[in-house]
């Protein structure tokens, strides 16, 4: 039974890479996309309990070490200065 059970001092340490672009879709207005590769280092787990969902890194399936993701951003420029 889980319920009321307190899990505190859990931490996980990841690398990833991430690749992508931007583009100018309107002036000074830009949107991109990235997809991300994601390789799980350590993580600490509660007894008896196999963690589901890192933040940050997402779900973990199976204890795997690997995992992907994806991310898009949209960015407005504020043009401080005239191009000369």
């Amino acid at each position: 039974d889980l319920e009321g059970k307190e899990f505190s001092g859990l931490s996980a340490i990841w690398t990833e890479i991430i690749v992508g672009f931007k583009a100018e879709v309107l002036n000074n207005l830009y949107v991109g996309v990235n997809v991300q590769f994601k390789y799980m280092l350590t993580q600490d787990q509660p007894d008896n309990f196999e963690n589901l969902y890192v933040p940050g890194y997402n779900k973990t399936y199976d204890s795997g070490r690997f995992g992907f993701g994806f991310g898009y951003n949209i960015s407005y420029l504020i043009p401080l200065y005239k191009k000369g």
